[in-house]
């Protein structure tokens, strides 16, 4: 409960200053707006006492929500700094001075023009930034996949494949990820490997793994949400090859760019690892061929080994019986010997034919 009450603790905590951050984050926008906007007027100011024309004001203005924008993307903000620098050029530079009310009627279709120049002009500005956002996001994630990727092609088996994405996971998504294996009939095994440090990882022992087991073939999302961690399966083409398992009080926090990452990062390990258990299986496969070619030789061999004193056998009893009549006591004992001989005859060449049978060169 202790245990509980202080992880409770820690997620409020972090709920709270990421909270306390986007008020402060939205604050120091509207500030710099504002700045921004006294900024304009100022210059609009200069600009009335140097006798040039309106135009010119409205035209600082205009630059000014193009840089309000680039310091607050965002359409909200831009629609805002649009609304605010109409409101400001109609207060301070139009006649009424210091009113909301205008003498010349043709001043309303130029305040309104201004503010629907100033609006797209801020549009588009948000637009070319998250553009530029979105270009960015692109770069690192495909940054990530290749370094990724580059390091899972050295891999030697499953899990140092395991080890390097939870490496790679914990750099760049969070800290303290982790990787569980299934084995080859899909069994979570006994331990996972986790990521404590830069440069340290341990294993740590499964409590329940039936449990994961059942969680896991019963999931109808992408994720098994868990006290600690959050379970993202990893896929291969049959079974279920294991599991990425992220600290929970950091992956309720994930952003959509960084939740579209680790699923390509877990779509690359789930193709390393059905790479290399493809890998394996073609080598047990021709182990298993390669011992069945020695036995087919073996056994061909101690066939042809035992037909020539079986032949030579077979042709001596016949013509010891030939000799013996057969009220002889020995004549059955010859005739036995012969039966017997012809038996193992008969088994040497069942035998030989087997082989030729597997071989593909029985007709």
């Amino acid at each position: 409960m202790d245990d509980m009450t202080a992880k409770n603790a820690v997620i409020a905590g972090k709920e709270t200053m990421k909270t306390t951050f986007q008020v402060k984050n939205t604050f120091a926008r509207i500030l710099t707006i504002l700045a921004i906007l006294c900024a304009a007027s100022v210059i609009g100011f200069a600009f009335r006492g140097l006798s040039l024309p309106e135009t010119n004001i409205a035209i600082v203005y205009l630059l000014a929500v193009l840089l309000a924008t680039l310091f607050a993307p965002g359409y909200v903000y831009g629609f805002i700094t649009s609304v605010l620098s109409a409101v400001a050029f109609n207060f301070l530079f139009t006649e009424p001075y210091f009113t909301f009310t205008t003498n010349a009627p043709s001043y309303i279709i130029t305040f309104i023009i201004m503010t629907i120049t100033a609006f797209i002009t801020s549009s588009l500005v948000s637009h070319a930034k998250m553009n530029e956002h979105s270009a960015q996001e692109r770069e690192a994630e495909t940054k990530a996949l290749f370094a990724l990727t580059n390091r899972l092609t050295d891999a030697t088996d499953i899990h140092d494949i395991a080890g390097i994405a939870t490496d790679a996971i914990s750099k760049v998504i969070c800290e303290g990820s982790a990787c569980l294996c299934f084995d080859e009939s899909g069994i979570p095994e006994d331990t996972f490997i986790q990521q404590v440090s830069d440069q340290k990882q341990i294993r740590r022992a499964v409590t329940d793994p039936d449990a994961i087991l059942h969680q896991i073939g019963a999931l109808q999302t992408d994720v098994d949400i868990g006290t600690e961690f959050y379970d993202w399966p990893i896929y291969g083409r049959e079974i279920t090859l294991g599991i990425v398992r992220i600290p929970s009080e950091q992956a309720r926090f994930l952003s959509k760019a960084q939740t579209r990452l680790l699923r390509s990062m877990i779509e690359s390990v789930a193709l390393a690892m059905d790479r290399f258990r493809s890998a394996q299986q073609r080598i047990r496969s021709r182990e298993e061929a390669e011992q069945e070619r020695y036995r087919s030789n073996l056994l061909r061999s101690i066939s042809h080994d035992l037909r020539t004193p079986l032949s030579g056998i077979l042709g001596a009893t016949e013509m010891l019986a030939s000799m013996t009549e057969k009220e002889d006591r020995r004549y059955d004992l010859i005739a036995g010997v012969g039966n017997d001989a012809r038996w193992l005859f008969s088994l040497v060449e069942n035998v030989l034919s087997l082989t030729r049978l597997q071989d593909g060169k029985l007709t």
